[in-house]
């Protein structure tokens, strides 16, 4: 709450007797038993408690505002008002409403201060009563008009205020008063013909507003006998100057009377005849003269004007006067112009003579700017026409000519290739024919010609600038785009640099070639099983008949089916495979690498010699990185898709983009946002529709939930699948296969949530692990994660599941649970989902993963012995692995 400023305040003595009834209270419970006395009109009770609440409160704003309102409303006590809002706690300045209130106080005191407070309180809030009442004030004092004004406020701001109502009747009945008694004092003034006194007493009874109209009466009456008195004066005047031939100042003096008093036009008539005609005589020889001086100047508009002058005053040219071709130029120009013609015109007549000047002197640009010139003064004037007419003719005959010898020297500069100067040439030549199409088409020609120029050198400097930053894939693409833009010798010194560029930095080293020693098993490589420390990436290219495995720099390609040979290779420096990292991706253009950080894409290609890098793309700038989350490591993921040729890649931000990008280019062909954190790419395998999942997590438990959605190979999101009947909610898919011989063809192994720890099950250790087999269209077809009762009991899964087309089989690798720790296959019937046959690994053997070659109806398991990793075909028909000791 506001406190007034520091000092004391004054209060009437308190009751004691009621304040002892009242007792000790706080500040707001005396407010409250002051609002209840009042509510029951026990006046002196509500007074008391008011003064106790002031007190106790040290006169505080509030309190003081809510005891004045009540000295006001209830008692209409002023003087208590003014004396308890004189004090000097209270600070008026600050408080408007409180100096409303000590105001209205004072007003009704009858004290004049009330005026000054009024006057104050309107600078800062224009308040309806406040002006009632300050126009009360200046009514008592006399000022009628100043609480007029203030009583049309009052009541523009508050139509119902019956104080203002009331207060201008009364204003205005004294105006009517006032208004009369002038007109009255103005009227006897007028009748001793005292009429300045008089003028002055109807202007102060006019400017009331209430004199009916007598006012300007009487004023009319006072302006006609001053203006026929000074007119009756100014023809004296005028006869006199007559007499002294003075010709001009009697004219203006005679009109000068008609203007004041039309009665005396008739009889002055004779008078004005005569002093018209001498001074027209006058006239016409003076603005003559005039004329010719100017004329002798080279003022042309000026000579015009008084010649113009001249022939206003009636006097008719003399036949030398014509023989003047500018008087000649203005009489014409009059004959044919029924309009006067004004100081414009007579400027545009005055340009057009000099343009004449200028012609006949052969200065024809100077002509051609003064007919412009004349042109803007003057419309539609025949004289201007003509010459305008004349100029264009020989303008024209010297433009055709000055083409013809410009365009003949343009040719010849072309002829000798000098472009850039015909083209200057050309462009004088267009500026004097704009239409003129041989010097169009040879300007086109060259314009072409020294842009391709440039284009091409720009083109050439670029190329060479990469050359200089070794920057050779880049080189190459842009070589190979504009191949038709360099001269042969430049395209073949690029391109053989770009050659050896790639060759000397790119290189891969075939550093052995091993052959298997057991039929349908391979051991890998001693030094690519040690460097397989955090694991291998890996694929399986059944087109091309080739395993491909690799870690770090070392890259192994094993033949398939037989496993006979293997070929290893170590990458140059700076393409690395990242396990978690890199995506080794098969495709008709070789061998894919894919670098989920630096979103690079390398395409490699064997042949007989060996491997080759043959292409590289870096592709930062048209797929961002994302941040790393609970489901990300923060790479971008990817796969090939052989149905649309294209990358089909997923970058996990808070609305995660899907991108389809071509392997050729790296052009962004699609593009679509989602509306949540999608993760976890897989591609169905072996799906002749080329179709691919994702996962987001939050939308398990949204309005519109869905456990992963479907993507084509153009990156579109055609299709969100969710199963709520699901044992565990399904989160992260690990492998989803298409095999057409059985009604659903869709297999998938995933990992769960716990339902009571809500934490992702992800590991091939974990029980929760889970397998589901749906239809073409998604439907669920079947669903367990209690996978024990195919593998056995103790054992869980260790690697993603493979199929064997021919036996319609589903291979598991599983590990025991116990302490044995055994590692094995099992085989299950794909259409009973019984178990055909098992095989468990010697204690020394881990099985690390298996894989699939389905279109040439193999199988294979990956096995490690301590650091050696070893290929195994799948003998189904033995229900063994090949090879095993």
């Amino acid at each position: 709450m506001s406190q007034s400023k520091t000092g004391s305040i004054q209060l009437r003595p308190i009751d004691a007797d009621i304040e002892n009834e009242i007792g000790r209270l706080s500040i707001d419970g005396y407010l409250d038993a002051a609002r209840l006395a009042q509510e029951n009109y026990d006046f002196e009770r509500a007074t008391t408690a008011f003064r106790l609440a002031i007190k106790q409160s040290k006169g505080r704003i509030d309190t003081v505002s809510a005891f004045t309102a009540f000295l006001e409303e209830m008692l209409a006590d002023y003087e208590e008002i003014s004396e308890l809002l004189s004090s000097p706690g209270i600070d008026l300045d600050r408080h408007l409403l409180l100096k409303k209130q000590y105001a209205h106080a004072q007003y009704h005191l009858g004290f004049s201060a009330a005026r000054e407070h009024y006057v104050d309180i309107l600078t800062q809030e224009k308040d309806a009563l406040v002006l009632s009442r300050l126009a009360a004030i200046e009514l008592d004092s006399g000022d009628y008009l100043s609480a007029q004004k203030g009583l049309k406020l009052s009541l523009k701001l508050d139509p119902t205020n019956t104080e203002a109502h009331a207060l201008l009747a009364e204003c205005n009945q004294r105006l009517v008063q006032t208004a009369s008694t002038l007109i009255q004092q103005a009227e006897a003034a007028f009748d001793l013909g005292e009429l300045d006194e008089a003028k002055r007493l109807c202007e102060s009874a006019s400017a009331t507003h209430l004199d009916n109209g007598a006012a300007e009466r009487l004023l009319d009456k006072i302006r006609l006998l001053n203006a026929t008195s000074e007119a009756q004066l100014l023809i004296k005047e005028a006869e006199a100057d007559a007499k002294m031939k003075q010709w001009r100042k009697a004219l203006k003096k005679l009109n000068k009377a008609h203007e004041l008093d039309l009665d005396c036009i008739v009889p002055t008539q004779q008078l004005t005849n005569k002093v018209e005609m001498q001074l027209a005589s006058q006239n016409f020889t003076t603005h003559q003269e005039v004329g010719t001086a100017r004329q002798a100047q080279g003022d042309y508009s000026g000579a015009l004007m008084a010649y113009q002058r001249a022939k206003e005053t009636g006097t008719p040219w003399s036949g030398e006067d014509l023989g003047n071709p500018l008087i000649a130029l203005l009489n014409d120009t009059a004959e044919q112009t029924p309009t006067h013609l004004n100081e414009r015109a007579l400027e545009g007549l005055a340009a057009l003579y000099s343009a004449q000047e200028h012609h006949g002197a052969g200065r024809l640009n100077d002509a051609q700017q003064a007919l412009e010139e004349a042109e803007r003064h003057l419309k539609n004037n025949p004289a201007i026409e003509r010459f305008s007419q004349t100029l264009q003719s020989e303008s024209r005959q010297r433009n055709q000519l000055r083409v013809e010898t410009l365009l003949e020297r343009a040719t010849a500069l072309s002829n000798n290739g000098q472009f850039s100067s015909a083209l200057g040439v050309l462009d004088e030549v267009i500026a004097l024919d704009l239409e003129n199409a041989p010097a169009n088409a040879l300007r086109t020609q060259l314009k072409d010609s020294l842009e391709q120029t440039e284009r091409d050198q720009k083109l050439l400097t670029r190329l060479e600038r990469l050359a200089e930053q070794h920057d050779w894939w880049r080189l190459r693409q842009e070589l190979t785009d504009s191949s038709e833009a360099l001269t042969p010798a430049a395209h073949k010194k690029l391109e053989t640099q770009v050659i050896q560029g790639i060759e000397s930095t790119w290189k891969v080293l075939n550093l052995r070639t091993q052959e298997a020693t057991v039929t349908g098993a391979h051991e890998l490589p001693a030094d690519f099983s040690r460097a397989l420390k955090e694991g291998v990436a890996w694929a399986v290219d059944s087109s091309a008949g080739q395993w491909i495995g690799g870690a770090g720099r070392l890259l192994l390609i094993c033949s398939l089916p037989d496993l006979k040979q293997s070929r290893l290779f170590e990458l140059p420096e700076q393409l690395q495979i990242e396990i978690g990292v890199t995506r080794i991706l098969p495709s008709p253009h070789g061998i894919l690498l894919f670098n989920g950080k630096t979103r690079e894409l390398t395409t490699l290609r064997t042949n007989k010699n060996g491997l080759t890098v043959e292409a590289h793309l870096e592709l930062g700038r048209q797929i961002p990185l994302p941040p790393k989350s609970d489901f990300n490591s923060g790479v971008v993921e990817a796969y090939y898709c052989e149905k649309s040729d294209r990358l089909v890649a997923l970058v996990p931000l808070e609305k995660s983009r899907l991108l389809s990008v071509g392997v050729d280019n790296g052009r962004i062909h699609h593009e679509e946002r989602a509306n949540a954190t999608l993760f976890n790419l897989q591609k169905v395998e072996h799906d002749p529709e080329g179709r691919f999942t994702a996962q987001s997590l939050r939308n398990l438990y949204s309005n519109r939930p869905y456990n992963f959605a479907v993507i084509d190979g153009r990156a579109k999101v055609r299709k969100r699948v969710f199963y709520g009947d699901l044992e565990d909610p399904m989160v992260a898919i690990s492998k989803v296969t298409y095999f057409p011989k059985v009604s659903a063809q869709l297999f998938c192994q995933y990992s769960c949530i716990n339902p009571l720890l809500s934490a992702v099950m992800q590991n091939w250790n974990d029980s929760q692990l889970a397998f589901a087999q749906m239809k073409n269209d998604w439907d669920l077809f079947y669903q367990t994660n209690r996978l024990e009762m195919w593998l056995g009991d103790h054992r869980a899964l260790c690697t993603p599941f493979a199929i064997h087309g021919d036996s319609e089989s589903l291979i598991f690798g599983w590990q025991s649970t116990d302490k044995q720790q055994a590692t094995g296959i099992t085989s299950l019937a794909i259409e009973r989902f019984d178990r055909q046959w098992d095989c468990t690994l010697d204690s020394e053997a881990r099985l690390e993963n298996l894989f699939e070659d389905r279109p040439n109806g193999q199988t294979f398991a990956l096995i490690r012995r301590g650091e050696s990793l070893s290929l195994h075909t799948v003998d189904h028909a033995n229900r063994t692995l090949k090879g095993l000791a």
